[in-house]
């Protein structure tokens, strides 16, 4: 399993394995490596929630919300996966709101529930 974390993707990487790199290939650096554990993940979502005042800052934390409910799902943690996914859908039901309090509540729940590993 390889990780992306690029400033247009965020997630499990998708993309086939190639032999070689393509005649002309553009990317100078690789953009994937190891995924980070669930709990760094989290922390690091943690931490984009403090933005999730602006409709920017509420996209930017769906986005990375959705792609951390994967990585828990992809560990096995099919409960903090689905908790992401719910509040995801809440998040996502009003993207013009300040949702900084309410997410750094829920946030705190996961860590709290022990729903994600400690790192």
């Amino acid at each position: 399993m390889r990780w992306v974390d690029h400033k247009s993707f965020f997630g499990l990487d998708r993309r086939r394995r190639r032999a070689a790199l393509r005649l002309n290939e553009r990317r100078r650096e690789a953009s994937d490596g190891e995924p980070p554990s669930l709990a760094a993940a989290l922390r690091q979502l943690r931490v984009r929630a403090m933005a999730a005042y602006t409709t920017d800052g509420v996209a930017e934390f769906i986005e990375r919300a959705r792609a951390v409910a994967e990585l828990a799902q992809a560990f096995g943690e099919i409960a903090t996966g689905r908790a992401l996914l719910r509040i995801v859908a809440e998040v996502a039901s009003r993207p013009q709101e300040d949702w900084r309090d309410w997410l750094d509540e829920r946030m705190g729940e996961l860590a709290d529930d022990g729903r994600a590993p400690n790192a």
